[in-house]
């Protein structure tokens, strides 16, 4: 849905119309806020979803196997909702599907200004991976090009020291 958007939603296609790009950015919002209730209701906590993710806290997880295993569980029970609710609603096979994609041990995603929820696609997280820990940054002022170097160069390494000093 996301890239029949980008094109939908473009001047320059023939099938212009921001009704339909419209359209399909409620759609996805309804989906994933539907998919934010499931997950509650298996007796998780969403951090923050939108258009294309969830974030979701596995609290109480030892190990990352448990995280994973916790992880594909969530991406097989999502995905068998959806299949029920498409096919009982509209008699068809959904073409739906949620991807468990990674486990961060660490994660921080800053508020907006005067609110409890995280900012839109604006987190640091540590993973841990085969070859030991990994720093993903997503829309920071790290790896952001509207950002001045010199914000790049303090913000960068002030992330990878605070959550390097959780593993």
């Amino acid at each position: 849905m996301n890239s029949m958007y980008g094109v939908l939603g473009s001047a320059g296609c023939r099938f212009h119309d921001t009704r339909l790009a419209s359209s399909i950015t409620l759609r996805g919002h309804e989906i994933m806020m539907e998919t934010g209730t499931f997950i509650e209701q298996l007796g998780f906590d969403v951090i923050y979803g939108d258009t294309d993710s969830t974030f979701v806290w596995l609290k109480n997880c030892q190990s990352l196997e448990e995280a994973n295993t916790k992880g594909k569980m969530l991406e097989e029970q999502i995905n068998q909702h959806w299949q029920q609710k498409i096919s009982a609603e509209f008699d068809l096979p959904s073409l739906l599907e949620i991807e468990y994609e990674t486990c961060f041990k660490h994660f921080f995603m800053p508020t907006l200004r005067g609110s409890d929820s995280g900012s839109k696609k604006r987190y640091a997280g540590l993973k841990e991976t085969s070859q030991g820990h990994e720093i993903v940054f997503k829309g920071l002022e790290s790896v952001r090009s509207d950002w001045t170097e010199l914000a790049r160069s303090f913000n960068k390494p002030y992330l990878k020291k605070c959550l390097a000093n959780k593993a």
